[in-house]
């Protein structure tokens, strides 16, 4: 009989090992993206930095996924990221980004960029085109919205040699 108690408690040792919930496997959940929305002026770079969170306190990584249509971007895997926009174009553009943790597969967020148009005053812009040289590059127009002067001498010195 005590041999039946020692084979038994054995067992009951062997058996309360098995199945425990000492061993909980660890969750590892994706980062979370921010998605978020940028003003730019027209042939005006912007950078900023992109945002995603990770429950896990994992290292994120970024990459670019989808170029803009109407400009180009930079983006570096800190998170790090600068826009250009194209040459006198205004109005809006997006790109996409995905966003890593190392461990779950990665995760999109978009940027949305409004290039606006540039606020410039007609009597400077005036004054640096008669300025130029001919060699000069002319001066872009696109993209700028001019200011009228109601001041009908506020043009009279570039006059004044004709």
């Amino acid at each position: 009989m005590m041999k039946h108690l020692y084979l038994l408690a054995a067992a009951s040792l062997v058996l309360t090992g098995c199945g425990s919930d000492d061993d909980d496997e660890v969750v590892n959940y994706a980062p979370e993206v921010v998605s978020d929305n940028f003003t730019t002026t027209v042939d005006t770079p912007f950078s900023d930095m992109l945002t995603a969170t990770d429950e896990n306190g994992d290292t994120l990584t970024f990459a670019l996924a989808d170029t803009p249509s109407n400009g180009t971007v930079e983006v570096a895997s800190d998170g790090s990221f600068t826009f250009t926009p194209a040459s006198e174009f205004t109005g809006e553009d997006m790109f996409t980004f995905t966003v890593t943790d190392g461990e779950s597969d990665p995760v999109s967020g978009t940027i949305g960029i409004t290039v606006e148009a540039e606020q410039v005053e007609s009597a400077a812009y005036i004054r640096a085109a008669f300025n130029q040289s001919a060699t000069d590059t002319p001066l872009p127009v696109n993209g700028r919205e001019f200011s009228d002067d109601d001041d009908p001498t506020a043009y009279d010195d570039l006059l004044s040699d004709y």
